[in-house]
């Protein structure tokens, strides 16, 4: 047996509803709405903060829905050198994994960030425990990729 993988086509599918801002309350972390996303703010081992972002925006990969879960972990004007791309991506991750972001309209630095995709009807428990995955995975790669500081510290 042959089997063939096809790319699925990615859309955009709402914003986000009023059940999932009441799961978000429920996970009891101090949140920050802006236009395009909500903000969470962590503190990893008493000492480096985190900031996660989770889209308010719904995608849709055929009939599954998803809202995209991030954080940042290299934030540069200049580009990841060739080694530090290497290092980065052939990481492995049991869950989630890394995006790697050249400057744009949007966004004047390149960015490397870890995410994760949320099922629209995520259980405040596991949502809390899939934002602390991102934050202290992501503070790890942080740490590794730019010599051990913490680019939340502003």
């Amino acid at each position: 047996m042959t089997w063939i993988l096809l790319p699925l086509a990615v859309t955009l599918t709402g914003s986000i509803d009023d059940k999932f801002a009441e799961t978000l309350k429920e996970t009891k972390v101090i949140t920050k709405e802006l236009p395009k996303f909500y903000e969470i703010r962590f503190t990893v081992d008493k000492k480096r903060k985190q900031t996660a972002y989770i889209r308010k925006e719904v995608f849709e990969y055929r009939s599954i829905q998803v809202r995209e879960a991030f954080s940042i972990c290299y934030d540069n004007k200049l580009a990841p050198s060739p080694e530090l791309i290497l290092a980065a991506f052939q990481k492995r991750f049991s869950v989630g994994g890394l995006v790697l972001e050249k400057p744009s309209d949007e966004q004047a630095n390149w960015r490397i960030r870890f995410k994760l995709d949320l099922p629209i009807d995520i259980s405040a428990k596991d949502l809390r425990l899939k934002l602390d995955v991102i934050a202290t995975t992501t503070d790890g790669l942080e740490a590794e990729f730019n010599a051990g500081k913490d680019g939340d510290d502003k």
